[in-house]
Order: structure tokens, then sequence, then C-alpha cells
């Protein structure tokens, strides 16, 4: 991303926001990476009065589309996403330093770029490799526009046990308190459930937590269903903001024979590590078809 020419604000008209990790490295392994992130945004959006018509987070980048604001709260909102996240993240993995680099932003001045727009930022998953059609794809929330629970079986809480309906009513609690689910609230919150009911619990705090408005849809494109055809349609466009192709497939294969293997999400990052540990997983990664060099020290941190 060219960082100077794609800052371009003008109060009055929407933009899409482009924040990427440093050196293109990955960032989201783990369900609570993404949980941690999209909960700051919802909550520091709230906070500094911006509205979210988009949101997909990526394994090194993320894509907002953020509504009309003042330059001032646009900046601060900017401001307060990259610093505390960079806190709460080095401060679970043991980093220091920023992980982002600066955001890129770039205003939409008509309908159709605006809707062209947000069907690049859904489409992202689907351009990566990742899947084929974006309604796929949990962290662009599109799913959640017309469904609470896209990715679990259906929550009845007067069903649940009363470990879960505890859980229930945590989240609630720091929703209501405005407070973004950091990796100490969600170990409290993840802990004592089984794998079915945090897959539900998931569901839960995303259509909680989802800074996207349901009617957003409907509006820009007539109806959910006139939206969804038009992503599945057309890939959009970004002219504004250069975003460097990459087959993202590979990264959710490396995923695989990681977990396989029984490596720690949680601390294999940014550690000093001897190479000869790091050699066996090495060589079963670069068996991938189409993993190169870089892709291995993007996901490994080398």
């Amino acid at each position: 991303m060219k960082t100077r020419k794609n800052r371009i604000f003008r109060e009055g008209y929407p933009h899409h926001v482009y924040l990427k990790a440093l050196n293109g490295n990955i960032l989201f392994y783990r369900t609570e990476d993404y949980v941690f992130f999209l909960t700051l945004v919802y909550v520091l959006a709230k906070r500094h009065g911006i509205g979210i018509e988009a949101v997909c987070i990526m394994f090194n980048h993320v894509h907002l589309f953020v509504r009309p604001v003042k330059r001032s709260a646009f900046a601060a909102f900017l401001r307060d996403l990259q610093c505390r996240f960079s806190f709460t993240y080095n401060k679970e993995y043991g980093h220091k330093g920023p992980l982002m680099m600066p955001s890129g932003y770039a205003p939409k001045t008509s309908r159709k770029s605006i809707n062209s727009c947000l069907i690049y930022i859904f489409n992202n998953p689907v351009e990566g490799g990742m899947i084929k059609r974006a309604v796929e794809y949990k962290w662009n929330l599109l799913a959640y526009s017309t469904c609470d629970h896209p990715f679990s079986e259906r929550l009845v809480k007067r069903d649940s046990r009363s470990r879960m309906r505890r859980v229930l009513e945590y989240v609630d609690y720091c929703f209501e308190k405005d407070t973004y689910l950091d990796y100490s609230l969600q170990n409290r919150i993840f802990n004592p459930l089984t794998p079915m009911e945090k897959k539900q619990i998931i569901d839960y705090i995303v259509c909680k937590y989802n800074p996207v408005p349901k009617d957003i849809l409907t509006s820009r494109f007539g109806s959910y269903e006139n939206a969804v055809i038009a992503i599945d349609s057309t890939t959009g466009s970004e002219h504004d903001i250069i975003e460097a192709r990459e087959d993202y497939s590979v990264y959710v294969k490396m995923l695989r024979i990681s977990y396989r293997r029984g490596t720690d999400l949680r601390s294999f990052r940014f550690k000093d590590r001897d190479n000869e540990e790091l050699r066996p997983l090495i060589q079963e990664l670069s068996s991938i078809p189409r993993v190169t060099p870089v892709n291995i020290c993007r996901f490994l941190h080398l």
C-alpha cells in the first residue's frame, strides 16, 4: 500500500479505510484475535460517533467502510483503534512496537463508487481464494445481516445449561458497559464451554457487537437479496487504495497443518526460536501447493 497517496480525506463523504500489518505479517490466527478486534471496533466507533457500513477482517489486514464524519472524530477513531489493538495484542503475545502500517483511506463520492467499494470489501476473502461466496466468510459479517446464528446451531437461552446462561449474562453485561472483549475476558467466557457452545457464543458476540446496522444493505442495494446478487456477480473495485493481490488460501492450509501438529498458536508469535525447532514445520508448510518463502516468513514472523 502506497501510504501517502492513499490518505485522502474529504469531509461529508464516506471513506474506505485499509489497515495492513507491517511487512504483511499474519496477525489474525485464532478466533480470539478476530473477536477482540471486532468488539474493539464496535466500542470505539460508538465512543467517537463513527458509523460503520462494512467490515472485513483478513489474516493480515482489515477493511472498514466509514460513514461521513468530521476529520477530528475520524482521526481519533483510527488512532485509538491502532493504539489499543497494538497495546492489548502485544501484551497477550509478548511483543513490543507497532503492528500495522499507517492506515490508508479514501473518500467515495458517488453511489456507484460506494456500492462497488462495498462489494469489493465483502468479496476480499473470495478474491483471496479462501471461500467461493462472500456470504460463507464469518469475518466480513455479511451472513449476520439476516441471521443471528449463521455459523452455529440456534441458541435457545432457556434450554441452555446453567453455565452457558451465566456466560450469556456476562457477555450482555460487557456489552451494556461498552466493554470490548480483550483476551482475558474471552478466556473467562470461552473456558467453561463445549466446542458447540463456543460456536454459539461467538455468533452471539458477533451479533451483539456487530457495528454494521442491519438495514445498510437494503438502503444501498434495495434489499439484502439484491446485495447478495451484486456481490456474487462482480468483484467490485477499488482504484483509490492500492492493495496487492495475495493467495490467502495458503494461510488457511498453514493453519490446518499447524493445528494438526499441535502448534500453540497463542505462544509461537514473536518468540525467539531455534531454527532446528522450526525446521520440520517449515518443511511441511513448504510442501503446500503455491506456498512461497514469503508466505512462510509472514506466517511464522521470521
